[in-house]
């Protein structure tokens, strides 16, 4: 499933890519910044690669062998949008190259030195070299000469790999492993949250909960916290209470994490405050009948 998501992602980054192309007569995807950084291949790679990690996400771990599966979605996106983009090009009445179906589809001429019709490999040949390309009745050039479209070109297709395999840290870099199975992600669920002047005190009554296994006690008071929760103003520490899932082996666990602003107060973790207790799954299932949990 993972890999039909990632091919519908490839087609979506490459609809979006020939989109820009016809109504801003850009090519997004090969922008780079300050000349070295391929910014708009790395975007697009991104974009091929995010359904095959989101589906990968839902199930499993990524591996290595994952990053390689990203990459090649990443080169499939840089050869459909290319394609494309041949398919898209037209030569107008005043012999100019466009990309807006005006005139006649480039591949009604041939070569000057040959009577072989320009098909999508001397077309992608033409922009590698970015050299005059000569054809029967029209002509037109590319401003970049070939050594420089050469690096260009090869540029465009690291970016379009980076950006596919860039695609997992940026989408599993707040999921954690199962370390029970270590074979997927858990599915976390926060129950509450409260401050740091109440953290021992609501900490101490769910640790005790949890070792006495009292499913209604651990509800009742989910139902009392969430209610004081409402009324918490939380300055620069927050202490979140969550319950998680393996949906590989469906171990089950209660988190206390602490989170804690940075300097563009925003609220990061701080991962060696976290405390990890087990639960039974009678307790989980028990919470989840009973509550609304997000």
């Amino acid at each position: 499933m993972a890999y039909i998501w990632g091919f519908l992602s490839t087609l979506a980054s490459t609809a979006l890519a020939l989109l820009l192309l016809w109504l801003l007569d850009f090519q997004l995807y090969s922008m780079s910044v300050l000349v070295f950084i391929p910014a708009g291949a790395v975007a697009f790679g991104f974009l091929s690669s995010i359904g095959l990690f989101l589906g990968i996400r839902k199930t499993s771990i990524v591996t290595a062998k994952h990053y390689f599966i990203g990459a090649l979605f990443g080169l499939l996106g840089f050869f459909f949008i290319y394609y494309g983009e041949y398919q898209m090009a037209y030569v107008s009445d005043n012999n100019q190259l466009n990309y807006d179906f005006n005139g006649e589809h480039i591949s009604n001429y041939a070569l000057d030195d040959s009577n072989v019709p320009v098909n999508f490999f001397s077309y992608l040949s033409f922009t590698l070299e970015g050299s005059i390309l000569s054809l029967r009745g029209s002509s037109t050039t590319l401003d970049l000469d070939g050594d420089a479209t050469k690096f260009r070109f090869l540029l465009q297709i690291i970016g379009f790999i980076i950006g596919s395999i860039c695609t997992a840290p940026i989408l599993t870099s707040e999921k954690n492993k199962c370390t029970a199975c270590k074979k997927s992600y858990l599915k976390e669920f926060e129950l509450f949250h409260t401050d740091s002047d109440r953290y021992i005190e609501t900490i101490d009554k769910i640790e005790d909960l949890i070792l006495a296994n009292d499913t209604k006690g651990f509800i009742d008071y989910i139902i009392q916290e969430r209610l004081v929760m409402e009324e918490i103003f939380t300055e620069n520490v927050k202490v979140s209470m969550v319950l998680s899932e393996c949906p590989n082996c469906k171990d089950t666990k209660f988190f206390c994490k602490v989170f804690v602003k940075d300097r563009e107060g925003q609220y990061q973790e701080a991962k060696e405050r976290r405390l990890t207790y087990q639960v039974e799954k009678a307790l989980f299932e028990g919470v989840f009948k009973t509550v609304k949990v997000s």
